[in-house]
């Protein structure tokens, strides 16, 4: 049951997809006929047609017949003895008081000629006319050296064969003629050419948009039939009046056979169908311009004629097929594109009226007159450009949406797995820090044992045997108070940085130093935080600035000792220290062996056990310097347990 009931509302979505189709049509017909239309073009009882037949010059003896002033509007004759163009006559009065005159067409169809009292009127006195007709009012201005005063005979050569058609028309001045074909110009040529340019922004936006592979058919054969369109459109700017007949004709009827072509594709392509039937569709065109080629090419009647003809067969074949597979497409699709159903069934309905309107004289017979004329109403192409664009992106969207639904949900479960992870990443981290943190200080503590409880028991021994000397055993207590000081200062910077560490070694060295008669100038150059170092590192920081110090307070014979700590130029993430004394600088050094006892090589040695770098020069006042770098490379956020 389900499937039934969907079944039915297909079907009913259809039948109002194409209902709908045929009013759009309708309603905009009636809409553009209303507005185009400027002024009443009564019908003029006096209008004869001339059948010279294929002798143009014998206008008196040719025969002459009352056309049928049909509901399309048109003075209409068809023609039984096809026997060449056929030249409607009528008379009009002027005098020379009266303002110039000018004939308004209520529009302007394929005409061959205009004479006013045997002078052509010239081409370019035709305003707003297109050489294959145009549905907007033009006006024909006369030159006032071709009327008389009084009776003037105007006469209009149409080039049909079969069938001979005028537009309604009226003599009124050349003033009001004027304005109302250029109130009609408005719906034909700027009408035309801001929807043809609308068209062609669609066609390049849908080229430059990254379809869904599925969709890249139905899109290409989307952006053809909106080129296409456009073209069509363009007719009415004369674009192919330079060419020579018959060409002319057979271009301006191929383009209207491309144009259904291209429809029916796209057709097709909406429809799922594959490239089969859309290459049937070009096939078919190619055709038919093959067969207008062969019998017309004689000369631009014959030209006209296979042409008409072939048009009034192929463009409502095309519709009819195309409108028929698009509705069993929308049947079977799980898709509902009701919108674009109708979009398709109105623009296919105009095109199939354009190419049938005069065949038939179709016409609204509620609203008199009122001809079905797809020249003149709007652009079926820009409702269809818009509504099908504006229909494909809101699918587009809404599947999008779908999809950013789903990964929304994809999302939020990934992101609490993510947390879950990340929780028990931090509990490793800080389970390896611990156990490395406690590594460290037990190293250290061992080094305590080795190194000063080493020290210790010496000097114990000493003062058990009775030799100790109190200034020996003084200095012993002193170096081991300060490398005590070192260990707890280096234990103490673990987790941190040297900031607070170098507070605190700073806070113990300066008492020292003023004791010792000097000044100490501790400068503070760093950007920003000081690196993390490992406790071992830092510690053999500070032995090499205390023994330089105290090599400073022994031997340089100064006054002031400066400390500065700052980045390291060669390394930003490092460390640079140096420390400077205002005394007589560094002794030449002998062959092995540092000069003055400075203890140089003990600090080179304790700066390659940490990869640092350390240099002996020159302060800037001339003393001594002991400048040790400290890579970057050396730092770490977090010690490693196999440290």
């Amino acid at each position: 049951m389900p499937r039934i009931a969907n079944f039915i509302d297909a079907r009913l979505r259809v039948a109002l997809a194409v209902i709908g189709g045929v009013l759009v049509l309708l309603a905009s017909q009636v809409a553009t006929e209303r507005l185009s239309r400027v002024g009443d073009y009564a019908q003029d009882d006096n209008l004869v047609l001339i059948l010279p037949g294929e002798n143009s010059q014998n206008m008196a003896n040719a025969k002459r017949v009352k056309p049928e002033y049909t509901a399309v509007p048109a003075y209409v004759y068809d023609d039984p003895d096809r026997g060449g163009p056929g030249v409607f006559e009528t008379r009009f009065e002027w005098s020379a008081d009266q303002p110039e005159p000018a004939l308004l067409l209520a529009y302007f169809r394929r005409l061959d000629a205009i004479e006013l009292n045997g002078n052509p009127v010239a081409m370019q006195n035709l305003r707003n006319q297109s050489l294959f007709g145009s549905w907007r009012p033009t006006a024909v201005l006369f030159e006032r050296a071709h009327l008389r005063n009084g009776e003037n005979i105007l006469r209009i050569t149409d080039p049909g064969r079969s069938r001979k058609v005028l537009a309604p028309f009226k003599i009124a001045p050349a003033d009001s003629a004027e304005a109302a074909a250029f109130a009609g110009e408005f719906f034909e040529l700027h009408l035309a050419l801001a929807v043809t340019g609308i068209m062609l922004f669609v066609a390049l936006f849908c080229a430059f948009l990254n379809w869904p592979r599925a969709e890249k058919l139905q899109i290409r054969c989307f952006i053809l039939l909106l080129a296409l369109w456009s073209v069509r459109n363009a007719m009415g700017f004369d674009l192919f009046s330079d060419l020579p007949g018959p060409w002319d004709v057979f271009v301006a009827y191929w383009i209207g056979f491309l144009l259904a072509a291209g429809y029916a594709a796209y057709c097709f392509a909406w429809a799922g169908k594959g490239g089969r039937w859309i290459a049937a569709a070009w096939i078919s065109v190619a055709l038919a311009i093959l067969l207008t080629i062969v019998v017309g090419h004689e000369s631009r009647g014959e030209a006209f004629e296979i042409s008409y003809l072939v048009e009034s067969l192929l463009i409502p074949a095309f519709v009819l097929i195309a409108i028929a597979i698009a509705a069993r497409g929308e049947l079977q699709s799980g898709a509902a594109r009701p919108v674009q159903l109708l979009l398709i069934v109105g623009a296919g309905a105009a095109l199939a009226v354009d190419a049938l309107d005069e065949r038939f004289d179709i016409s609204l017979g509620f609203i008199d007159p009122q001809p079905m004329i797809y020249y003149a109403t709007p652009r079926h192409g820009l409702l269809l450009a818009l509504g099908v664009l504006g229909a494909m992106i809101f699918h587009q969207v809404r599947a999008r949406r779908l999809s950013e639904d789903l990964a929304g949900e994809l999302n939020a479960q990934l992101a609490v797995r993510t947390a879950e992870l990340s929780d028990a990443h931090e509990r490793e981290k800080l389970f390896v820090r611990h156990e490395a943190l406690n590594e460290e200080r037990q190293r250290i503590m061992r080094d305590m044992h080795d190194g000063l409880g080493s020290q210790l028991m010496s000097m114990l021994l000493a003062a058990r045997r009775g030799k100790a000397e109190p200034a020996k055993v003084a200095e012993g207590l002193q170096q081991v108070v300060d490398e005590m000081r070192l260990m707890i200062d280096s234990m103490d910077s673990l987790g941190e940085n040297l900031t607070a560490a170098f507070s605190s070694f700073r806070g113990r060295l300066q008492p020292r130093i003023e004791d010792a008669g000097f000044t100490l100038v501790w400068n503070d150059h760093t950007a920003g935080a000081l690196p993390t170092y490992r406790a071992r590192t830092t510690l053999q920081i500070f032995r090499i600035m205390q023994e330089a110090v105290v090599n400073a307070l022994k031997h340089s014979n100064g006054t002031t000792i400066a400390v500065t700590v700052q980045d390291d130029p060669s390394d930003p993430a490092g460390l640079h220290v140096t420390v400077d004394d205002d005394g007589p600088g560094f002794a030449p050094r002998r062959k092995g062996v540092d000069s003055g006892g400075y203890g140089l090589e003990n600090m080179r040695a304790r700066a390659r056990s940490i990869g640092a770098r350390i240099d002996f020069g020159q302060s800037p006042s001339g003393g001594g310097r002991v400048a040790l770098s400290v890579p970057a490379a050396n730092s770490d956020t977090m010690p490693s347990r196999a440290d």
